[in-house]
C-alpha cells in the first residue's frame, strides 16, 4: 500500500484497510512518509511499515511540487523493490493520482493494482490553486490513468 500525503498509522482510512487485510491473513506492507519521532521500519497489528523521509508542502505550488516529487521518487523506487520481492498487488490511494505511474508499471509486470480514490485530486488542486494551471490538466490525465490501470 502506497501512502504519500499522511503518516501511518495516523491516516485512519489506510490503517483500517491495512489492518483488515492483515487480519484476513494477507501480508501487508505500507510505504508511507516518516513523521517526527517515527521509526523507519516497524510492524503494527500485523502490518509491516516502511517509512521514507520527505518534505511537507507549505502553501505554495512549488512546495507541493517538492513534496510530491520527493515522495514519488521514494514510492517509485520502494514499490519497484517490493514488486521485485514478489508483491502480487499494489494498492495506492488518491490523491495523488500521479502514483498511477507505479500502477502502470505493476500492471506491465503482471500484478494486480487497486486504486483507492479517497479524494478527487484535480478538484482539490483547483480549489487551492485555481483552474488556469497546466498542472490541473496533468492531474486530470493522471486521475484517468489511475482509474484505467487498476485491476
Amino acid at each position: 500500500m502506497l501512502l504519500e500525503n499522511f503518516t501511518y498509522p495516523e491516516d485512519t482510512r489506510v490503517r483500517n484497510e491495512a489492518e483488515s487485510l492483515a487480519a484476513a491473513g494477507h501480508h501487508v506492507t505500507v510505504l508511507a512518509p516518516r513523521g517526527s519521532g517515527q521509526a523507519s521500519r516497524e510492524r503494527l497489528r500485523g502490518v509491516e511499515i516502511r517509512r521514507y523521509r520527505t518534505v511537507w508542502a507549505g502553501r505554495s505550488l512549488w512546495s507541493y511540487a517538492a513534496e510530491y516529487g520527493i515522495a514519488h521518487l521514494q514510492l517509485l523506487a520502494r514499490s519497484l523493490a517490493e514488486l521485485l520481492r514478489g508483491a502480487s498487488v499494489l494498492h495506492f490511494n488518491g490523491p495523488p493520482d500521479t502514483l498511477a505511474l507505479v500502477g502502470i508499471l505493476a500492471r506491465l509486470a503482471g500484478r494486480k493494482v487497486v486504486y483507492d480514490m479517497h479524494d478527487s485530486g484535480p478538484e482539490l488542486f483547483e480549489a487551492k490553486f485555481g483552474s488556469s494551471s497546466f498542472a490541473l490538466g496533468l492531474l486530470r490525465a493522471a486521475q484517468r490513468a489511475a482509474i484505467r490501470f487498476r485491476a
